[in-house]
């Protein structure tokens, strides 16, 4: 093929091969510009399904307009052959750079990555899965700037069903799950979290999932968590890390709803919100520029709204307005009477306390535990910490207090009720009916399951997000347990009796029956327990 002359174009070098043909650098006979020529391989050719695939290829990126996608210029029969001419982006693959560039930061991959996911928020708009991103199909030209390229695997959603048949469906390392399962029956999704793999070996030089062969890790892309990638790069801004591992969510639901919203977050920690206590206009002010405030202010991140904020050591609250709320039931004693109680307003962590935050903790102190090391190192940091005492928490939250300039406690048993169950007196976080499916519980016959990542169950959060906050872990609560104290108590803002012998635990434990996922239910335990299904989330 080399120095042959095809139509207006001689070939001048082979410089790729793809999963359906090979690319050669060619250059317009008149015009003396360059182009790529995809040439599909000849064995291929002879079966007419991927012949029809290849022609499809062209239509559908020739029907694509935008200044980040590579563009098909020209499709040309010639001698049985069947050429794909797009235009030529002079610059290495994007595997290319990484493999001279390493890790690297959120700032080098926004840069890398905004063009091509605008793109696909475009091609996906156009009813086209991609179905195939990976950093070989992302080209970067002189300038830096990035392209997408090779829609030979990509879904049309609506096309004939023939031309959907006879290639391989996507890339191991970059698959999601769905598309393992079943590659003609997936959404835009799935492209996300191939983007989020992508993101993920940028930061790392690593991909979320390796193996020996294909099969292990689309099985791990299936099965398993990706370790957390703020352990592997401590550079990353809380907020970008926690956006690479939402779009890596098993499944589609838990991801975002698009490559819009995901480029939102991506670039929330580029400039943020500052609200001062007790101000309710907001400015912009970058983040090195009010560095001295955040003693002070609470981060409200672009684009989301007050009752989501992202604070220190990345430790997300909700807002609980001030209102009354429909506190106990009629089922349990210790649960009667169900009354009105009034709260004064407050935030509330929208996820448990994690072994990073706890691990932090001990360093600060000059302290050390093993385990908490341990499971760090198995890419656990982000799991709720468990085995803490109500004292151990109690100098958590004093220490977290003084480093932060803000007030940190454990919630009341009032506090942590309404934040679960909200105004109207629902049974659970979610309804008034037991969602078994996804719950860490297990019934009368099942077996215990560990937990999982926070936020696993998005269904499942309560009326003001809060995640996770029955059938996950036990949590610790401000007050002593009094099984007649809803008898006496005052009807605003309870603070539980003045003494006792256990302090109260709520929400249940992925160890623990249905029964206990009640958002009224009532434990206690000795405040120098440690238990393995015991942990805490803060209030301020």
């Amino acid at each position: 093929m080399i120095n042959k002359t095809i139509g207006n174009y001689k070939i001048l070098k082979e410089i790729g091969e793809g999963g359906m043909g090979t690319v050669y650098l060619a250059e317009h006979v008149t015009l003396g510009k360059k182009y790529a020529l995809k040439v599909l391989f000849p064995h291929l050719a002879k079966k007419k399904d991927l012949r029809e695939r290849f022609i499809r290829e062209a239509q559908a990126q020739a029907t694509l307009n935008h200044q980040s996608i590579v563009r098909v210029t020209d499709y040309i029969e010639y001698q049985g052959q069947h050429i794909l001419v797009s235009e030529y982006i002079e610059g290495p693959t994007l595997s290319e750079y990484m493999q001279k560039k390493g890790k690297l930061s959120a700032k080098e991959i926004l840069h890398i990555v905004e063009g091509p996911m605008e793109a696909l928020n475009y091609v996906h708009s156009k009813g086209i899965i991609h179905r195939d991103i990976k950093p070989s199909n992302i080209l970067i030209d002189e300038s830096g700037k990035s392209y997408i390229t090779d829609f030979g695997i990509a879904l049309i959603l609506g096309a004939d069903p023939l031309t959907q048949i006879g290639a391989t469906m996507g890339t191991p390392h970059y698959m999601s799950p769905e598309q393992a399962l079943n590659p003609k029956k997936i959404d835009h999704r799935s492209d996300l979290y191939s983007v989020g793999c992508v993101i993920y070996e940028l930061a790392t030089c690593e991909p979320p999932f390796d193996g020996e062969t294909s099969f292990e890790i689309v099985d791990k892309h299936k099965n398993e968590i990706p370790r957390d990638i703020s352990l592997l790069n401590r550079s990353l801004p809380a907020d970008f890390a926690s956006a690479i591992m939402k779009a890596l969510a098993k499944s589609p639901n838990d991801r975002f709803s698009g490559c819009g919203e995901m480029l939102k977050a991506l670039k929330s920690d580029d400039e943020i919100y500052i609200i001062a206590e007790g101000e309710t206009e907001k400015s912009k002010i970058p983040r090195s520029k009010a560095a001295s405030k955040t003693s002070r202010s609470a981060h409200l991140r672009n684009g989301y709204s007050k009752d989501a904020i992202c604070d220190w050591l990345d430790m997300e609250m909700v807002f609980v307005p001030k209102g009354e709320f429909l506190m106990g039931s009629g089922e349990i004693d210790d649960e009667t009477p169900q009354h009105l109680v009034h709260l004064d307003s407050y935030y509330i962590g929208k996820y448990h306390v994690t072994n990073n935050h706890w691990a932090e903790y001990l360093i600060r102190q000059g302290l050390t535990q093993e385990s908490i090391n341990r499971l760090i190192d198995k890419g656990l940091g982000n799991y709720p910490v468990v085995e803490v005492s109500w004292n151990d928490v109690l100098k958590f939250t004093k220490w977290l207090s003084k480093v932060t300039g803000k007030k940190y406690r454990l919630p009341t048993e009032s506090e942590w009720e309404k934040a679960a169950r909200g105004k109207d007196g629902r049974k659970y976080p979610w309804g008034n009916e037991l969602l078994k499916r996804g719950l860490h519980v297990v019934d009368s016959r099942g077996t215990l399951r560990p937990t999982l990542p926070p936020g696993s169950f998005p269904s499942y959060s309560s009326p003001y997000g809060c995640e996770d906050m029955v059938g996950y872990i036990w949590q610790w609560c401000h007050d002593w347990y009094d099984e007649n104290y809803y008898m006496k108590n005052p009807s605003r803002n309870p603070q539980g009796p003045k003494r006792g012998i256990s302090r109260v635990l709520r929400g249940g434990s992925w160890d623990t029956l249905s029964d206990f996922l009640r958002v009224s239910y009532r434990s206690r335990g000795n405040p120098t327990e440690r238990s393995s299904g015991n942990g805490f989330r803060c209030v301020r």
